[in-house]
């Protein structure tokens, strides 16, 4: 048997513990990733409006772009909603493969047809916020 001293208790009981640089590292790469994500989504949420009003072969007006852009975060907050119970009941592939095909039809149907329908584009911005469910 091996007798610990005082010191070498009160050493091994100390809170506080070291951790690496890599730590440090992760922590500060996962923060800017988040810092870049919700940028970019908000930078989307905004630039949506502008695009449909300035696109010649839509003519919307503001008040329609403005309810484009309502569209688009309602719907993208409704599938956030979705996504807390689509992580907890369902297979993380089948929710990664279902986000990526509607992400990439949705983005296939922009491509295509949105610039000449206000209600394809409708359609589409609520179809492809349920690429999010994923995230």
């Amino acid at each position: 048997m091996s007798q610990e001293t005082d010191g070498e208790k009160e050493k091994d009981a100390s809170p506080t513990t070291k951790r690496s640089p890599s730590f440090y590292t992760f922590v500060s790469l996962v923060c800017v990733f988040f810092f870049l994500y919700v940028g970019t989504e908000y930078v989307f949420g905004i630039y949506l409006t502008a695009f449909a009003v300035s696109l010649p072969t839509l003519e919307l007006t503001k008040v329609q772009g403005t309810r484009l852009a309502a569209v688009f975060w309602a719907a993208f907050t409704a599938m956030r909603f979705l996504a807390i119970f689509a992580a907890i009941g369902m297979d993380p592939a089948y929710v990664m493969g279902a986000s990526f095909a509607f992400c990439l039809a949705g983005t296939g149907a922009m491509c295509f047809l949105a610039q000449h329908s206000f209600l394809v584009l409708q359609v589409i911005i609520r179809n492809r916020c349920i690429q999010y469910v994923g995230s």
